[in-house]
């Protein structure tokens, strides 16, 4: 038996009334003493008085808790107090959240009371993910506090709060440098398109309201299980959407149509379909001033798994409607103040593409581009549409599909006609870093990123930043900030696959491979294949290898083998060549080496893995063409392990230091 951690809660305030196994009292006490640390007011077993009869005193505390936190386990299930006590608050109607601390076989009767409670599956998670969305739950704020890998929150002290294919080999793998720059760049065209709304030129600063109700979700066809389920899902939404500080919930009066409300923006509605063995769910979120529906999805779900699918679909669609909501209302913005609803329309086609490639990792930046330049040529007074064209030159830049010191120059002719129209806007500051990152001016560029930051410290969509200076911090070598940013982008916005996949980079870099494993399941649960999807499986097959578990990673990879596009398979010629596979990664690179222009990333790095020399040949082109997933993690990444024992890295580091020089030499005159 353990001691007790701290005095259960006492007083007339509101508190948790925690139900778990006195044999797990290991690794539950930690899980609430750090809640008590949060300010949490906690109620467990120590706070039975001596003398005091058990059933009475627990049931006063329960009656009175606002919410009961249920620590679910194999020894929780078959406990009979447990028992007693999940349905004592199910009888005093108790708001349940079920915290999953493994995996557990549910027996009938606790299932019926829990299924359809809130649940959080821990081993699912990381730590911050898990941390957020325990303290989300709860209703506390997940705004400011900063989560910690040892599971403290901490707030900042002195820095400002931050703001916010072709189907052919031959043809298609230019999209795969263009995936690569996405994930170096960790998204940052989703702070370009969720930041503040840029100043109108000709007409007064617009207050666009995010205002935003969600209707009870309907069922299909009369259904008990399919009724519990909406009902769940509606809480769920409604409890991830009041955690977006930049939203806000409105509740409509019974007997009001929605879509009639004045109060409220956007509607988001649904319903929910039994189809056998399974759930779906028809979501749509409509604007109510012209029932505009901006947009639409469905998701389906196994009927085995509803009392803790329900919030992870929650979640998605969370995330989903923060998203489009913002892009929408940048586009009405533009909409409302320029003379031409063209120019409108190629702007919001321009960021909507960026919006798509930033969150997923495939982006076409030279249709993004060509939309962007249609904006400024029909209304050369939009300053975001400059910032969008000088973007999209650095991200064709960092593909390799045109010359960084062209793209820069393009870069900062379009940076310096948006800080015409709009000086000091952040989003143009940001433009400023991305293109001092290209020269590899990493100190600029990080004082660039954080002057972006700065200048709009209420915005609390600064993830990508956050991300890019993840990136440049990286690049000099401070692996322990460049975590930290990582860590702070995804608290602040955790619907970025791109994200995901640099954090998990920067923490296999640093030995932390289960937490990597962790980061990448949280990326794969945002996309749906394609090459992120690969992606994000070669980190995941390295850091199995890395703890040597290299039968998982093999069998990881062969189901990547077998079930992944054919246009995307070279990407997995890495985690090949480090599982020893050596003839595998030869039939893949033969099947690129004699393209027009072959992936530079992918080969310095299959090449580095099969420990070939003709690898220092790629590394040395990918720094000249600012290659910047290379660039940023040739000192540190495990890949080129075996090749830093050659002779020839001498030389690697003198071109990159070479170069480095040159780039701080640079300095940026609008």
């Amino acid at each position: 038996m353990l001691d007790r951690p701290f005095e259960a809660y006492r007083g007339d305030e509101s508190y948790v009334f925690i139900c778990y196994a006195h044999d797990d009292q290991a690794v539950v006490y930690p899980e609430i003493t750090w809640l008590h640390e949060q300010g949490v007011n906690v109620w467990y077993d120590e706070g039975i008085s001596p003398g005091q009869e058990w059933s009475e005193e627990l049931g006063q505390a329960i009656d009175g808790a606002e919410r009961f936190l249920y620590f679910v386990s194999p020894q929780s299930v078959t406990s009979r107090h447990c028992r007693n006590e999940l349905n004592f608050a199910q009888n005093h109607d108790k708001p349940v959240l079920s915290i999953y601390l493994e995996e557990t076989e549910l027996p009938s009767g606790v299932e019926l009371v829990i299924s359809a409670s809130q649940a959080i599956v821990k081993p699912d998670l990381s730590e911050t993910d898990y941390r957020v969305r325990l303290m989300r739950a709860l209703g506390r704020s997940t705004d400011s506090p900063e989560v910690q890998r040892d599971g403290r929150v901490t707030r900042p002290q002195a820095e400002p709060q931050p703001t916010q294919r072709g189907r052919a080999l031959r043809h298609g793998l230019w999209r795969f440098a263009a995936v690569l720059l996405l994930i170096a760049g960790a998204g940052l065209a989703v702070w370009f398109i969720s930041g503040p709304v840029p100043e109108a030129t000709r007409a007064p600063a617009l207050t666009l309201d995010r205002s935003i109700t969600i209707v009870p979700f309907s069922i299909v066809s009369p259904d008990a299980s399919a009724e519990a389920y909406a009902r769940t899902l509606t809480e769920e939404v409604r409890s991830v959407v009041t955690g977006y500080p930049e939203l806000r919930m409105v509740v409509i009066p019974g007997g009001v149509e929605p879509l009639e409300a004045k109060s409220a923006t956007y509607v988001l509605a649904g319903n929910v379909e039994p189809l056998g063995n399974r759930m779906r769910l028809r979501t749509h979120l409509t604007r109510t001033g012209d029932r505009h529906t901006v947009w639409a999805k469905t998701f389906e779900q196994p009927v085995d798994t509803p009392k803790l699918g329900a919030a992870e679909i929650a979640i998605t669609v969370g995330r989903f409607v923060r998203q489009q909501l913002v892009v929408d209302q940048l586009c009405e913005s533009v909409r409302r103040t320029t003379h031409s609803q063209e120019a409108a329309e190629a702007y919001c086609a321009a960021i909507t593409e960026s919006y798509r490639g930033a969150q997923i990792g495939t982006t076409d930046a030279q249709l993004a581009l060509e939309r962007a330049q249609r904006a400024v040529a029909l209304d050369p007074d939009i300053a975001d549409a400059h910032v969008q064209v000088g973007l999209n030159y650095v991200w064709l830049a960092e593909a390799g599909r045109i010359d960084w010191r062209d793209a820069a120059q393009e870069a900062r002719a379009a940076l310096d006609r948006s800080l015409a129209l709009a000086p000091n806007d952040p989003q143009a500051l940001g433009l400023r870093g991305r293109i001092e990152q290209l020269e590899m001016n990493y100190a600029a560029a990080e004082a660039s990123f954080r002057a972006a930051l700065a200048a709009d410290p209420l915005n609390p969509r600064a993830n990508p930043l956050h991300g890019r200076l993840g990136q440049v911090t990286l690049a000099q070598g401070r692996l322990s900030e460049a975590l930290e940013h990582y860590r702070r982008a995804l608290r602040i916005d955790d619907s970025n696959a791109v994200l995901y996949s640099s954090y998990a980079n920067a923490l296999s870099i640093s030995g932390e491979h289960r937490e990597a494993i962790r980061a990448v399941n949280a990326g794969l649960g945002l996309v749906d294949g394609g090459l992120m999807h690969a992606y994000l499986i070669v980190i995941k097959v390295m850091a199995h290898d890395e703890l040597g578990e290299r039968a998982q990673a093999n069998a990881i990879l062969d189901e990547a083998l077998a079930s992944i596009q054919s246009e995307w398979k070279p990407v997995l010629a890495v985690p090949l060549g480090v599982l020893g596979r050596a003839e595998e990664v030869r039939q893949l690179l033969a099947s690129l080496e004699g393209l027009e222009q072959p992936p530079i990333m992918l080969m310095s790095e299959a090449y580095a893995v099969l420990g070939d020399d003709r690898a220092f040949d790629w590394i040395h082109t990918a720094i000249n063409r600012r290659i910047l997933w290379t660039i940023s993690t040739l000192r540190a990444s495990l890949v080129y392990s075996e090749l830093r024992k050659n002779p020839r890295w001498a030389e690697v580091i003198a071109h990159l230091e070479a170069e480095e020089a040159e780039g701080r030499a640079r300095s940026y005159q609008p």
